[in-house]
């Protein structure tokens, strides 16, 4: 997904508001109001989908979790990725979409990156909550990505793995890479066997392995491999306000250090068959 477009160069003209249009605000507005809006990425398992319904997962529980230690009533904001994350953050804190609708107060599942935050003059970065790592999962254990020279990978197309197995070590994996449209659909060629392994960001490949038999998941060996010439394995996910919104932000930050203190934020990752990583200090 977005991984890819924030990433990618590490690795390897703005709107009006539109009339009408629902506005992001600072802290005392949102008080008055009653209601946190929080912005979560649409059709992204396991952090936030649809299911029966119900817009569910991570970062949802999350949201609603700080919403309620707020004293305020969560409200749920499903956001279409774009392009990049710079239009996630125009179409989702500050402007809106181009079609019209609402702003977020809060959004989600941001990369906490300088670059990102640096070029972004009208949305706040802050309060680094996860840090996602890139996994390997295959019948064995992978102390490094050279390993897997002999296996079938299997990947989400125009990720962040795929970019990466496509080009290193002189393309030699390139044609032993199988790309997927999600990860969940990697996993079931897994159960096909089409493919021996998976390679993408751990919190996705645990979500996708769901999706095998008991004794299936019970072959595969989750990994943190080496990963000879890419420059960042591993990056932190926090969340993103507007820029006039800096005193929202600070309140969330403290709601957020105090769910990873009292072990709130472990607890909901392990609801969902997730392991929680706390952000690199």
């Amino acid at each position: 997904m977005w991984i890819k477009r924030v990433l990618t160069g590490a690795v390897l003209c703005f709107g009006v508001a539109l009339a009408g249009a629902a506005q992001a605000a600072p802290l005392d507005t949102v008080r008055e109001r009653g209601t946190l809006t929080i912005g979560v990425y649409r059709d992204f398992p396991p952090f936030s989908s649809v299911e029966k319904g119900q817009v569910v997962g991570v970062d949802v529980d999350i949201g609603r979790e700080i919403a309620h230690r707020m004293t305020l009533t969560p409200s749920i904001l499903e956001i279409t990725a774009d392009e990049d994350v710079d239009d996630d953050l125009r179409n989702g804190v500050w402007r809106g979409p181009v079609t019209g609708g609402v702003v977020a107060d809060v959004m989600m599942h941001i990369p906490y990156d300088l670059n990102l935050g640096a070029r972004n003059d009208m949305a706040v970065l802050f309060s680094p909550y996860y840090q996602e790592t890139l996994a390997v999962a295959r019948a064995r254990p992978t102390l490094s990505v050279v390993e897997l020279s002999e296996e079938r990978v299997g990947v989400e197309l125009d990720s962040l793995s795929d970019l990466y197995l496509s080009g290193a070590f002189g393309g030699s994996m390139r044609d032993s890479t199988h790309r997927y449209l999600t990860y969940a659909d990697a996993a079931r060629a897994i159960g096909s066997g089409d493919v021996t392994a998976l390679m993408g960001p751990r919190s996705q490949i645990e979500d996708a392995l769901r999706h095998l038999t008991p004794e299936q998941r019970q072959k595969m060996v989750l990994s943190i491999p080496g990963t000879p010439g890419l420059s960042m394995q591993s990056w932190p996910l926090g969340m993103a306000v507007k820029v006039d919104s800096r005193d929202l932000a600070y309140a969330v930050g403290d709601v957020v250090a105090a769910m990873v203190a009292d072990g709130t934020m472990t607890a909901i990752f392990q609801k969902h068959g997730l392991t929680y990583q706390k952000v690199n200090e």
